[in-house]
């Protein structure tokens, strides 16, 4: 184990989950001093590792990399599913729900892992003071003129992408937000 590899107790203390210098994810027994493979090989082009986090349950793992990924890992998976843009990685209580964070971006999102999809997004520090939440479903609500900071970008049936700020999406397709439906965390479908 290398002094700077990163590592995670587990449930029983006496244990460490460990990234190993040959890209595998080893345990380590404190008291007896002996490694033994979880099985898990990290992809060699993969970054560097920053953190190795277990979620509450213990049924999943996951690792943050230099590459703003959050690869996950099933015990004895060798292919991690990846959450990308997901910096400063925080397992919630259910064991299902990641929140992660970038100050460098100025973003909070909320991710489900068992469905593999975003929950939403916080943009706390938008230009002029403006803040948005904004839901999976697109909805927003955030400070009066967020929607001033916000556009969408819509891939077209032709494949073209288009931006819009809000209003002329809202006007384009006949949308509607509803600021009540915005949920950042919430569990659905």
């Amino acid at each position: 184990m290398a002094a700077d590899a990163p590592f995670s107790f587990m449930k029983d203390s006496s244990q460490l989950t460990v990234v190993g210098k040959d890209g595998t994810f080893d345990l380590l027994d404190i008291k007896s001093g002996q490694m033994k493979s979880m099985g898990a090989v990290l992809n060699p082009g993969g970054g560097f590792r920053f953190t190795v986090l277990w979620s509450a349950d213990y049924s999943m793992m996951g690792s943050a990399t230099s590459y703003r990924e959050f690869e996950l890992f099933q015990p004895g998976a060798t292919d991690p599913k990846i959450i990308r843009f997901c910096v400063h990685p925080h397992w919630l209580g259910d064991g299902r729900r990641v929140i992660a964070g970038d100050n460098r971006e100025g973003f909070v999102i909320g991710f489900d892992v068992k469905a593999m999809r975003r929950l939403g997004v916080l943009l706390p520090e938008l230009p002029k003071g403006e803040s948005i939440a904004i839901g999976p479903d697109g909805n927003y609500r955030g400070s009066p003129n967020c929607s001033e900071q916000v556009v969408v970008v819509a891939l077209h049936t032709n494949g073209s992408l288009k931006t819009y700020s809000l209003n002329e999406f809202s006007e384009t397709f006949g949308w509607q937000n509803d600021p009540t439906k915005v949920r950042l965390l919430k569990l659905g479908r």
